[in-house]
């Protein structure tokens, strides 16, 4: 599999990164649109599917989206505001002070974060918002919830990207060179079938490097004890949001 770049690990299945992944609530939505008086021109950077960028485009009358990866921005939905490029997001050809608000959402931790910074200080305008978004590990019931910890500590512990670390400390352990504002509690809740589930875990970077290594799928260890658990029914998933939230 031939990734664009060390730090490009979804150009390789895009398409599955953009049916999979789980979608922004309404909520997350309405919280970031309210932090800009003024909703002119916001940059999505490191947008991948396109999915935030999209949530917030009707409430802008400019979004600027960007990715590293030709084949994740080729999956992403068109709309009439949004604007997608191919480039860096350490390195964009924007304008100085265009921006009123910056957001990165699961990404950043794959960002060198000094250059990056410094590219979001220099397109942002003086008092513009700068948004950091992620979130935790899926959680469904304890039983289940044990098996995947399972999975991402002892199966999948050692193919797990370094920068996966920032995810894990929600971003606290990082430089942050903004007026920080509080973050609300909110999630991404949705009812998943198990191969819904299953489907999403194989979106996991970390999979993606156990299978390069091993030539073997890593989720089908824990197939069957997940499917016993899990039922025929559909489940409701948890993902708890966090979140870094600025003005420059």
């Amino acid at each position: 599999m031939a990734y664009t770049n060390p730090l490009d690990y979804f150009s390789g299945h895009a398409a599955d990164y953009a049916k999979y992944r789980p979608v922004y609530p309404d909520e997350l939505i309405q919280y970031m649109k309210d932090l800009v008086p003024y909703r002119g021109v916001l940059w999505d950077a490191a947008c991948g599917n396109g999915q935030m960028a999209t949530g917030l485009s009707p409430y802008f009358q400019l979004v600027c989206a960007s990715d590293i990866s030709p084949q994740q921005i080729a999956l992403a939905p068109a709309d009439d505001n949004i604007l997608y490029s191919v480039q860096s997001a350490e390195n964009t050809d924007y304008p100085n002070a265009y921006f009123d608000m910056v957001v990165v959402s699961q990404a950043l931790h794959w960002l060198d974060l000094l250059s990056f910074f410094r590219e979001v200080k220099r397109v942002l305008r003086p008092g513009g918002i700068f948004a950091a978004i992620g979130y935790d590990l899926v959680t469904v019931n304890p039983p289940i919830d044990e098996l995947l910890q399972h999975l991402y500590q002892h199966i999948l512990g050692d193919y797990w990207p370094k920068e996966r670390k920032i995810i894990e400390s929600r971003y606290q352990n990082m430089p942050f060179p903004f007026e920080e504002r509080p973050f609300p509690e909110l999630f991404m809740r949705s009812n998943w079938s198990v191969e819904r589930y299953v489907d999403y875990l194989n979106t996991w970077s970390g999979v993606k490097q156990y299978e390069i290594a091993n030539q073997e799928n890593p989720v089908a260890r824990i197939h069957k004890e997940l499917y016993n658990l899990w039922g025929n029914a559909p489940l409701q998933v948890s993902f708890p949001l966090f979140g870094r939230v600025g003005t420059l």
